[in-house]
């Protein structure tokens, strides 16, 4: 059995890149300004690995030329693992192999020399010109998972959806989860086996849509999924613009199944991960308990529930912000006269998503709270995908050029994929618009020019660089985004060296900013750059602040993609604190410039406090 293939957030992105930017032109570039890269890809006990795939793509503000090129450089190694790619614009890249069988690992630039050696890297910097060889890509087995399910008494339960999911980002503080994949079903004795990638995974286990319930005599219901009711007041959060009313229905008591996560618990906040690493991890074992379910029925008012769409789905998500919401969840369908009833809920609070299967963006949402009742008269009005439009400027007034515009949901039940659109380069008069935005609220992060900072992001002249942007009734009708960008930005610079004194090439340096408990994340303030051969570095564009400052062997457990992979996320925002002894601390203000000394945080420490820390 072939293995399941999954994708991470940063193909996505790479996509939209993409997309949103101008075809390569036929001319063939220049090869004296463009640069070539040679390698080899590699699997198991380091031998050749054939039919790689690999993309080559620009980090934001590293390669404007690139950038302004549009499409990825693309390449498939021969029968031998060999690859080249040619035409390479001068900047610094990110390389993505991606193979059916394989679980992709960073670059090696080798073989050593003067200017490069074995070292592991995120990224590979090429020079107008330079021919690069030797460049090894190793990837690793994908890790095979397997598992039974089982109820309360220990019999199989068959057709359980298990789903894997990753660490998306973190939001104040809490963790939020991301579906990667379709997932397989559990087998008539309550086994299943997936692969997946080499990563730190979770595991979310969904039973089938409650075809079949039960009710407390243990005979099976009429209804199409579980509910339950008997007598309580019902309250009701509403995000549309009208009054909802609901009103709560006595029925048989049922029973049924509620979405559970490894290694056997209903929330997902306590859910626990695991680390796969190429080896078989089995025995990943859950026990799922029947509990008392609801129905919730209403109906979708408007044009959007008029037309028959056999595509519009309701996913109802009851994780309180912890869990994105997937493309490819099944979601419940609505009835051809837009109505609904959905079944197997559980008590509490629950948000119900309208939504297109396999397309990013909710179409409407509603929050509704259960308690010991089905709920009846459940009203979603849609609100359309819309554009929102912007304004970039610099201080002193000066063109802008080379800006990348993305809006990141603040709320975890937006069921986009976090990339709603990029303002590119704006127009001359600073101009850009940004597409497919759904209702909700989002936090502004814009990648500027180099040298240049983020002074201020407004919404209708209303400052909101530090609290996010609220479009919760439409983009359309939210006003104009205006972008204030600082040309007076700070600089550090420096040095990384081994405990032994001697300079490391190819570390990874980290800014990252002392915060306020609760302040909102602003990824272009947490920069992650390279040293080069000599063990020197150089961050720039950096905001008035203060800092610390670390320099790291390996960061690839900890990378999460944020702005195009060219910022740093930890799963533990105290986690950097323990090394603060190898790191520096730093205050910049406009036009400063400074100069720090760090010393190497070895993958071996990292990973030994990572782990205590998961």
């Amino acid at each position: 059995m072939r293995p399941l293939t999954l994708r991470f957030a940063t193909v996505a992105l790479f996509a939209t890149l993409a997309a949103a930017q101008t075809p390569v032109p036929d001319a063939p570039p220049d090869p004296s300004v463009t640069g070539t890269i040679e390698g080899t890809t590699f699997g198991a006990a380091h031998q050749p690995l054939a039919a790689t795939s690999l993309i080559l793509m620009p980090l934001p503000g590293s390669s404007p030329k690139a950038l302004q090129l549009g499409n990825p450089y693309t390449a498939e190694a021969d029968s031998l693992g060999r690859f080249s790619i040619d035409g390479v614009y001068p900047g610094t890249y990110t390389v993505l192999a991606t193979h059916a069988d394989y679980s992709p690992r960073n670059p090696i630039l080798g073989p050593p020399n003067a200017t490069m050696n074995a070292r592991p890297a995120d990224t590979i910097t090429v020079a107008a010109g330079q021919h690069l060889t030797g460049v090894e890509i190793e990837l690793v087995p994908m890790t095979v998972l397997s598992g039974r399910v089982t109820d309360e008494n220990g019999d199989p339960v068959p057709r359980v959806t298990v789903r894997p999911m990753v660490v998306d980002t973190v939001l104040n503080g809490q963790r939020r989860l991301m579906i990667q994949g379709v997932g397989v079903q559990t087998d008539a004795d309550g086994r299943y086996t997936m692969s997946v990638y080499s990563a730190h995974w979770f595991l979310r286990f969904v039973p089938a849509g409650s075809d079949t319930p039960e009710s407390e005599n243990g005979e099976p219901t009429l209804t199409r999924v579980t509910g339950i009711a008997t007598r309580s007041v019902t309250e009701i959060e509403t995000r549309s613009v009208t009054e909802i009313e609901t009103r709560s229905v006595t029925r048989n008591p049922e029973r049924g199944y509620s979405p559970t996560y490894f290694p056997g618990v209903r929330d997902v906040t306590l859910a626990a991960g695991f680390d796969a690493e190429g080896r078989p991890i089995s025995e990943l074992n859950v026990r799922m308990e029947r509990t008392l379910v609801y129905h919730v029925r209403g109906n979708v008012k408007g044009p959007l529930a008029e037309k028959a769409n056999p595509n519009l789905r309701i996913l109802p998500s009851q994780e309180g912000g912890s869990l994105r919401p997937s493309v490819v969840d099944e979601g419940r369908p609505l009835a051809p006269d837009g109505t609904f009833d959905i079944a197997g809920l559980t008590a509490g609070t629950w948000t119900l998503i309208l939504c297109q299967y396999g397309t990013p963006g909710s179409l409407g949402r509603q929050t509704v709270r259960i308690t010991d009742a089905d709920l009846e008269d459940v009203v979603i009005v849609p609100q359309p995908i819309s554009e929102l439009r912007g304004v970039a400027k610099t201080t002193p007034e000066q063109p802008v050029r080379n800006l990348l515009v993305r809006l990141t949901p603040l709320e975890a039940l937006l069921s986009s994929n976090g990339v709603h659109g990029w303002g590119g380069e704006p127009s001359d008069d600073g101009a850009f618009t940004i597409q497919g935005v759904e209702a909700g609220r989002y936090r502004v992060d814009v990648t500027p020019p180099p040298a240049a900072y983020v002074k201020s992001v407004a919404l209708n002249g209303q400052e909101c660089l530090e609290t996010g942007i609220d479009l919760t009734h439409g983009a359309a009708s939210s006003g104009v985004l205006e972008i204030v960008l600082s040309t007076a930005a700070g600089r550090i610079t420096g040095t990384v060296a081994n405990p032994d004194g001697a300079p490391v090439s190819a570390a990874r340096v980290t800014l990252l900013p002392d915060r306020l408990p609760g302040s909102m994340d602003r990824p272009e303030l947490r920069p992650v750059v390279p040293t080069d051969a000599t063990g020197h570095f150089s961050i720039t564009g950096i905001a008035p602040g203060n800092y610390h400052v670390y320099a790291w062997e390996r960061l690839d457990e900890v990378i999460a993609s944020a702005m195009g992979g060219d910022a740093i996320l930890f799963p533990d925002p105290q986690f950097p604190g323990l090394f603060d002894n190898l790191g520096a601390a730093v205050t910049i203000a406009e036009n400063d410039s400074k100069q720090v000394s760090l010393s190497l945080i070895s993958a071996a420490k990292m990973n030994d406090e990572l782990r205590r820390h998961r």
